[in-house]
């Protein structure tokens, strides 16, 4: 198992539809051999009508032309720690991941303070 740590951070967004894809981490080299994937995050200070935040991976062949992200886990909508969530996303058909946000409001702008965990099992 390998641990990716995701440190604190403020995510802003005007968007009303998933995918706005906020990425925590690098472009990751994908290991053909994973099996699931493990997330878990924790949202502080939101603000803005209707603002969810969901820990999200990011998949693609060419870093230049990434795909939208898949989320992982339930979203947050209110303070507090997401319940550990595992799940099998189909990241080993690609060359490159990365982990992040997708986050949303239902209108104007929102922002969150977060921070979570993703868990690889090969």
């Amino acid at each position: 198992m390998r641990k990716i740590n995701l440190p604190w951070t403020t995510v802003i967004t005007q968007a009303t539809t998933p995918g706005d894809f906020h990425p925590a981490t690098p472009w990751l080299p994908v290991d053909p051999g994973i099996t699931a994937v493990g997330a878990w995050l924790e949202a502080r200070a939101i603000q803005g009508t209707g603002m969810s935040v969901q820990l999200a991976v990011q998949v693609t062949n060419d870093v230049l032309t990434p795909g939208t992200g898949t989320g992982l886990g339930a979203a947050r909508t209110t303070n507090g720690v997401g319940t550990p969530a595992s799940s099998s996303p189909t990241v080993n058909t690609s060359k490159f991941m990365r982990f992040g946000y997708l986050a949303l409001v239902t209108s104007g702008a929102g922002n969150v303070r977060v921070m979570g965990e993703i868990e690889l099992t090969s």
